[in-house]
């Protein structure tokens, strides 16, 4: 399938079409090559287009003229821009700095617009190899789709099925210009790592591989759909508004257990415990044993196994603010 065709048919996944889309053009291969892919699809579409830059300000003359590039291809093809100068810690992580500055901004853009990220098919295996080695659950390996929802905005990746050997291909085939970070062939920063000494290491071992972490990566998708479905059941059958079963609770196989507690601790009370915490309560209530537990901010879990529940207590300062009682 034609690179234009395949982005035309991910633009309409969802049974919905744009109508106005925001892309975060840097100048390099990946968004020079979506910008000239969505310039020559807005008429058969009919969407707006409009373009961000973020000049990070990290590679003197040549940050500036990146933005000189893409002024230019704003201003040929007729398309709104809006330029950022960002400010970086350079003592601090660039790269996670650089992707929260891209966050900030996707909230504060025009939220009548959709956001279009130019993430490839590489960058998906990068990451999730990159996620691997740092260290996440299953949750983390999940991959990235060509349509989500984040925030209150739809997120379109429709490049995502496809190899950047294919990107360059087709920038070549156009004689299309675009901008070399030269920082992006140093090994210094762990996913330049990845991608330039493990999976190329990898690729030559094993050249199908990317089939092969796709194909898990889909399956580890399907699994967290059907936990997201399930666990809230689960803990709607066990608990109620006063308490938990904690026999019930007790019961359940161990992956149900974290998961029900990350449910209720996590995603309904929004408290933030790390999954050591998690495991360690789950061992404590395996254990039948009465006891308290001293959880983050404060508080503060008493577990008696004669009244078969547990009492949450909230900090003085939570119970101030409103913040609820939880009885397990």
């Amino acid at each position: 399938m034609l690179l234009l065709d395949r982005v035309a048919e991910n633009l309409e996944l969802e049974g919905r079409r744009p109508k106005k889309m925001i892309l975060c053009l840097s100048g390099g291969l990946d968004s020079r090559v979506l910008f000239h892919l969505l310039c020559r699809l807005r008429r058969q579409f009919a969407f707006e287009l409009s373009v961000l830059h973020i000049n990070y300000r990290l590679r003197g003359e040549d940050s500036n003229q990146d933005e000189v590039f893409v002024q230019q291809l704003c201003a040929e093809e007729n398309v709104p821009l809006v330029i950022h100068k960002a400010s970086i810690d350079k003592e601090a992580s660039i790269q996670e700095q650089a992707r929260e500055e891209r966050l900030k901004l996707s909230r504060s853009l025009d939220f009548d617009s959709d956001w279009i990220e130019a993430h490839h098919l590489d960058d998906q295996i990068e990451t999730f190899f990159f996620r691997l080695l740092r260290g996440t659950g299953l949750s983390g390996l999940r991959p990235l789709k060509i349509v989500s929802y984040r925030e209150g905005r739809w997120i379109w990746r429709p490049l995502l099925s496809v190899r950047k050997e294919a990107l360059l291909d087709y920038a070549n085939e156009e004689a299309l210009a675009f901008r070399q970070d030269k920082t992006n062939l140093e090994t210094l920063y762990s996913r330049n790592w990845i991608r330039l000494e493990l999976l190329k290491s990898i690729e030559e071992k094993y050249p199908h591989y990317t089939t092969s972490v796709s194909r898990l990566q889909d399956q580890i998708e399907e699994e967290h759909e059907w936990w997201c479905a399930e666990i809230p059941k689960i803990v709607d059958q066990i608990s109620d508004d006063e308490s938990w079963d904690l026999e019930g609770l007790r019961l359940l196989p161990r992956a149900f257990r974290h998961r029900v507690l990350h449910e209720m601790i996590d995603k309904r009370w929004k408290l933030r415990w790390s999954r050591e915490k998690i495991l360690e309560l789950s061992r404590l209530i395996e254990s039948k044993m009465d006891f308290n537990f001293n959880a983050p901010k404060n508080w503060v879990l008493r577990a008696a196994q004669k009244d078969g529940r547990i009492d949450l207590e909230a900090p003085p300062v939570a119970k101030n603010q409103g913040i609820p009682r939880l009885l397990v």
